[in-house]
């Protein structure tokens, strides 16, 4: 298995990706599987991970809840998402939180992938307030979700967050909502990790660059799982491991 970038794979349109994604590829392992899972706000992620061709699930979007055994908050979430009239492609951030959340205290999940969207939805409408709203959102609902694994057996002092961005935005005030191939700026993106065997580094200062394709080889490694890639890990976060 190798990990490349796809040069076909620039627009953003529903269709399905002809790549293998790492977590496809971790569910097809026997101490995998079922026990991997995607919630996302972006309603273009199940194309993205390619759910028809694998087992994965996926909620995305203002997606139903799809469980024979829905407790109470996921028939709110159910609830509350069908009444929601102006829906666009970006569901609500804090619904897909809970809605993941749930899920991981309900099935115990080894790896959850959480993708939420609501900055870059507000930083395309240049609500720069809005944006960082959002941003701040997203700050407690990580802290939340730490201190969820940190009282929870099984995940306390077991868990690893590989937090980061899938690209910037413009550097500019002309073009910071935008980005993409033509954006100056919007190629530098940020990442986070914490955990167990992570050092506590704080913000690095070296000067270094790194690129979002050495995130697989990175979390695969944390793993101890053999996903190859033609990128090195990111040194100061796998060492460690």
């Amino acid at each position: 298995m190798t990990c490349t970038s796809d040069p076909l794979r620039y627009i953003n349109d529903k269709k399905e990706n002809r790549n293998i994604n790492l977590l496809e590829f971790l569910d097809s392992r026997e101490d995998f599987h079922g026990k991997v899972a995607a919630f996302t706000s972006w309603d273009v992620f199940p194309y993205i991970l390619n759910q028809k061709r694998n087992s994965l699930p996926v909620n995305s979007g203002y997606e139903q809840i799809d469980d024979p055994n829905l407790n109470g908050t996921e028939n709110k979430i159910n609830a509350v998402q069908s009444l929601i009239t102006s829906r666009g492609a970006t569901r609500q951030d804090r619904l897909t939180f809970i809605a993941a959340k749930e899920y991981a205290e309900k099935n115990h999940p080894r790896v959850l992938y959480l993708a939420l969207g609501e900055t870059d939805e507000y930083a395309h409408h240049r609500r720069y307030d809005r944006y960082l709203e959002k941003a701040a959102d997203m700050d407690r609902m990580i802290a939340e979700l730490w201190h969820w694994t940190q009282t929870t057996d099984g995940y306390r002092n077991n868990t690893l967050f590989l937090i980061t961005t899938d690209h910037g935005r413009g550097s500019s005030f002309t073009n910071w909502s935008n980005h993409g191939l033509f954006t100056p700026g919007s190629s530098q993106t940020w990442m986070a990790c914490l955990g167990p065997g992570i050092d506590s580094l704080g913000e690095l200062k070296t000067r270094k660059q790194y690129y979002s394709k050495q995130m697989i080889t990175t979390f695969s490694g944390m793993l101890g799982v053999e996903f190859k890639a033609n990128n090195k890990s990111i040194a100061e976060v796998a060492h460690n491991r």
